[in-house]
């Protein structure tokens, strides 16, 4: 976390975006691992990835199932019930 909050690369992903916070994190001792899930995660939308920040199971199920199969369902109550 040092290194990223330091920008000391000025190559890196995050050194343009300072400052970072960790809302986040995996202990683990395995580094392979740490980054199987990091890549993950990068592939997840925005909000599956906010339902696991905020720790909300229920969303993190609903967020991961096949949107192929099942369509975005999320979405589509969202709009209906804003024009009610």
């Amino acid at each position: 976390m040092n290194q990223h909050k330091s920008g000391s690369n000025k190559f890196s992903y995050t050194s343009k975006r300072l400052p970072v916070r960790l809302v986040w994190q995996l202990q683990s001792t395995n580094p392979s691992e740490v980054i199987k899930v990091e890549k993950q995660i990068k592939g997840w939308s925005k909000r599956k990835k906010k339902a696991l920040i905020d720790e909300n199971c229920e969303d993190l199920i609903e967020f991961s199932k096949n949107y192929k199969e099942y369509g975005n369902r999320i979405k589509n109550n969202e709009s209906s019930t804003s024009s009610d």
